[in-house]
Parts: structure tokens; sequence; C-alpha cells
């Protein structure tokens, strides 16, 4: 019989189970979008696509709820910084974007 208590929900379950099967771990790219304002879980799932990327970059305005990652036992509390800040072979990139009223 198989198991119905492991949720194949990317917040709900075993996060590196469920993305692995998606090879989203094997793509050139990995983009994360919210459809909504608030807190979706965009900064979990970039902390787990950042242990193997190159490059991670925040195209956002403002501050946000926040994203807590805990990186060898010492735990951050983000609100502007990528999630991916914490991967020392990471590169990350903060885009600032201007509206044009600005110009």
């Amino acid at each position: 019989m198989e198991d119905t208590t492991k949720s194949n929900n990317v917040m709900n379950g075993d996060n590196y189970e469920t993305l692995h099967p998606l090879n989203l771990r094997k793509s050139k790219a990995n983009v994360v979008l919210g459809a909504q304002w608030g807190d979706e879980g965009k900064g979990k799932v970039v902390d787990m696509l950042a242990s193997e990327a190159d490059i991670v970059c925040r195209c956002q305005g403002g501050n946000n709820a926040g994203h807590t990652v805990v990186a060898n036992g010492t735990e951050f509390d983000f609100h502007l910084l990528p999630s991916g800040i914490v991967n020392e072979q990471c590169i990350s990139v903060i885009v600032v974007i201007l509206a044009r009223k600005q110009f």
C-alpha cells in the first residue's frame, strides 16, 4: 500500500525529494515568482535551489515579510537580501528597478 502521509506539495513535503523528480535542480535557470503579494514561501524555495546555484538574483523593489534561513547552526532573518546569500559558492545579486518617474 502506498504511503499517503508524505505530501507532494513543495511547502508541506520533503523539499528535496519533491524538487528533485521535477528536475528543478538540473535546470540551467530557475525562476521563482510569486502569484500573490504576501508570504508564499518563495524564500524557502530559493534557499533550497541556491544550494546548487552559481548566482541568485533578487529583482523586487522593497522589503518583504522575511526569510528565515539556518546555515551551519546560525539563524538568519532576511528582509532585503536574497536567501541564497548564505551559500559561499553562490553569487548574490540585488537588482534595483527604478520607476520611470525617477528619470
